[in-house]
């Protein structure tokens, strides 16, 4: 009964950790890159990663009714995920890039 007990409480530990640090605007099941491999496993990037999304759908949204063209922010979040990915596995660079993506969209002026 104690075994069982303490492969439930594992199994619920484990499922709570995987599923805090991969909530990413991005499934990470699957086949990834190693870039979003690295966002997926680390709860900081994957912090990042859903405030860029959340500050790119804003932008999104408000730009349907005035301001920049929606076309010209997609072609730059494209533009910027080339960045991103340039940094591979490095996370000081991934957290940089999002950190300064993030201000960028809050702070979008075409």
């Amino acid at each position: 009964m104690v075994r069982i007990s303490v492969a439930i409480v594992s199994i619920l530990t484990v499922a709570a950790a995987a599923t805090s640090a991969s909530a990413t605007s991005f499934n990470c099941y699957g086949h990834l890159t190693h870039t979003e491999a690295t966002i997926c496993g680390n709860a900081r990037l994957s912090s990042l990663d859903s405030q860029m999304a959340a500050a790119y759908k804003a932008l999104i949204r408000s730009a349907q009714y005035s301001g920049p063209s929606i076309s010209s922010i997609k072609a730059n979040q494209r533009l910027w995920l080339g960045y991103r990915n340039a940094c591979g596995t490095n996370v000081s660079c991934l957290t940089t890039q999002y950190t300064e993506k993030i201000d960028d969209l809050r702070n979008y002026a075409p």
